[in-house]
């Protein structure tokens, strides 16, 4: 019955990114990844469908039966990484990231908590207290890096750390944000090398968040 509600909870999550990228129409279709001639345009918004579907599928799976995570537990990432899609894509095409997508994020997390409060009582206020900690901590990281990049970071960025803070935890924020620096490193390494970014270009770091959580997800189980 958890599996079966957790699947369902993919699908609403996935209908949702699928619903909002088409009236936001954020699909990739227009900058540098050119498929047209490969696959027809009506096509491209099923594709990705599909593609956010099963990476929700795939932390479900290895958090329920590798891990053996509780159903709220394993919500909670599946919520965050449906929302990090839809970022990453806006932050991509447009390097913005919406504040009605955190806004979402968060609405989300409150309904998670108000389940907390009825299914875990005796561990809410640990996790509330360990999730502001990460929000804080989180926060402070990227407000530095935000001054020393001197505007590759944003306040999108900013209140995106907050969204997953309050998702995450302190252990679940930490392990994410390595893997996510690791491969926006390499990234930029590649694109600097093929000349296809010089050093002051900007190079949206929402992608490199959402392959840097999933991963860490699969990886680590937090």
């Amino acid at each position: 019955m958890k599996f079966i509600l957790l699947i369902i909870g993919t699908i609403i999550l996935s209908l949702g990114d699928y619903i909002y990228m088409q009236r936001e129409k954020i699909f990739l279709s227009d900058k540098e990844i050119r498929l047209g001639g490969i696959i027809p345009k009506q096509c491209k918004s099923i594709i990705v469908f599909i593609v956010i579907l099963a990476s929700l599928i795939a932390i479900t799976l290895v958090l329920d039966l590798f891990y053996q995570l509780s159903t709220i537990y394993i919500a909670k990432r599946i919520s965050l990484i449906a929302i990090l899609w839809p970022i990453a894509i806006s932050d991509y095409k447009e390097y913005r990231i919406p504040n009605k997508l955190i806004i979402y994020g968060l609405i989300i997390r409150i309904a998670l908590l108000i389940c907390e409060f009825i299914f875990s009582f005796n561990t809410v206020l640990a996790t509330v207290i360990y999730e502001v900690i990460a929000v804080v901590g989180a926060s402070a990281v990227c407000f530095l890096c935000m001054l020393i990049s001197k505007g590759s970071l944003g306040m999108g960025d900013l209140k995106l750390m907050i969204l997953m803070g309050f998702m995450l935890g302190i252990e679940g924020i930490c392990y994410s944000m390595f893997v996510s620096i690791f491969f926006s490193f390499v990234a930029a390494v590649i694109l600097l090398a093929s000349k296809k970014k010089k050093r002051k270009d900007a190079i949206p770091f929402a992608p490199f968040i959402l392959a840097g959580t999933f991963t860490s997800i699969i990886l680590s189980g937090v």
